[in-house]
């Protein structure tokens, strides 16, 4: 029979290495459940294959397909000076790499996909994707890179990125400011032709605006237009797809700070008419002080818009307007030079050459009371009527 201290002490030696057992066993439970979990081991199963981020997906075979959405949480400022607008999205792709299959069998991973952290994402083959039309773009990175990327079981994957864009728009201003513009956003492939790799939509949702977006001196057109930009290089054709963006200018703004101002100018030249015959001084300020505010009035409105070789609907605005403030001066004159002209006659009738000249004097005023009210009238009906089959009434 064994001594008591060799007894116990052989209790803690099977004390100890049943510990040591169970310990280990939980350890190794511990990886599995964390490599299962794709937050240890992906590396090494990547570099165990002969996974190449570096290369296509089915690299001698069809082109990837890659399903393209965007969902645009911010749209504007759009500036007609620069032709230009701004706007931030998530821009989402998709595709099928067989090679992720594979890897993500190995792995024995409870789950059916795995959102891979950023330092994974430079791994994984991703799209060249650029946008053709972009003037300057910036990725964000506060707190950390927002992107994300997910591999699914059956090889798919998912690609999803947040993007600040300043997008070039052409426009053409001729009916500005009534005018209707179109802005794209053009994706295009950098690299590869369409016999690599090619851009479609999402047939679910290829592109999602954010509700009650605010767009300074624009309504966002709930209609937009999805199409082809593809394109042939000396290298091939590249595959490129755009959507389109109907802007309906505000006219609010400009009812407020333009249309409504200069036809407030050109009734108050009228006042002259009401203004006495021999207040010249009076009359000729008057006259003077509106053409120089409508002639402010017209730089003003135009200095946010670029030198543009073409007529546009307000130049013809104010143009007209300063027509008539100019005639208005004009008319008061022609009265004064009438009144002294018949002053100057005999002057055996020189008071009745004065009556004379007033009675004429006043009859010009008379016309004038009428006739200008009428024509400017008239233009406003020329002027609205003339527009209304713009984009813009549609």
């Amino acid at each position: 029979m064994a001594p008591p201290a060799i007894r116990a002490w052989s209790l803690v030696w099977i004390v100890w290495q049943t510990c040591i057992s169970f310990s280990q066993e939980s350890e190794q439970q511990r990886r599995d459940i964390v490599k299962r979990s794709g937050m240890d081991g992906l590396d090494e199963l990547i570099k165990e294959s002969s996974y190449d981020g570096r290369l296509r997906p089915n690299m001698y075979g069809s082109p990837v397909l890659v399903n393209c959405s965007v969902l645009v949480k911010s749209f504007g400022p759009i500036e007609e000076n620069t032709m230009d607008y701004m706007m931030l999205i998530y821009l989402q792709q998709s595709w099928i790499d067989s090679r992720i299959e594979s890897i993500y069998s190995a792995g024995h991973y409870q789950k059916d996909f795995l959102d891979l952290a950023n330092n994974y994402i430079d791994t994984v083959w991703t799209p060249d994707l650029f946008f053709e039309n972009e003037k300057s773009a910036a990725f964000h990175n506060v707190s950390a890179k927002n992107r994300m990327l997910r591999i699914f079981r059956n090889g798919a994957v998912f690609y999803s990125i947040r993007l600040s864009l300043t997008l070039a728009c052409p426009m053409n201003l001729e009916y500005y400011p009534l005018d209707t513009q179109e802005c794209r956003i053009n994706l295009e492939s950098f690299g590869y032709t369409t016999q690599d790799l090619i851009f479609q939509w999402d047939e679910n949702e290829p592109l999602v605006v954010a509700t009650n977006l605010y767009t300074p001196k624009f309504k966002l057109s709930n209609h937009t237009e999805l199409g082809d930009c593809s394109k042939e290089y000396l290298t091939g054709t590249h595959s490129c797809i755009n959507a389109t963006f109907y802007l309906h200018r505000d006219m609010g703004y400009y009812l407020i700070q333009v249309y409504f101002p200069s036809c407030l100018l050109v009734i108050i030249s009228w006042l002259s008419f009401w203004l006495s015959v021999e207040s010249t001084p009076a009359r000729v300020s008057l006259g003077i002080t509106t053409i120089l505010t409508v002639t402010t009035q017209m730089t003003s409105a135009n200095a946010a818009l670029p030198k543009m070789s073409y007529i546009k609907a307000m130049d013809v605005w104010m143009a007209a307007c300063q027509v008539f403030v100019f005639a208005a001066l004009l008319e008061s004159t022609v009265v004064s030079v009438t009144k002294q002209h018949v002053v100057s006659g005999k002057a055996e009738t020189r008071d009745q050459a004065r009556e004379r000249s007033l009675v004429r004097s006043r009859q010009i005023d008379y016309i004038s009371r009428v006739l200008f009210p009428l024509a400017f009238v008239i233009f406003l009906t020329i002027y609205w009527f003339s527009y209304k089959n713009t984009p813009f009434f549609d």
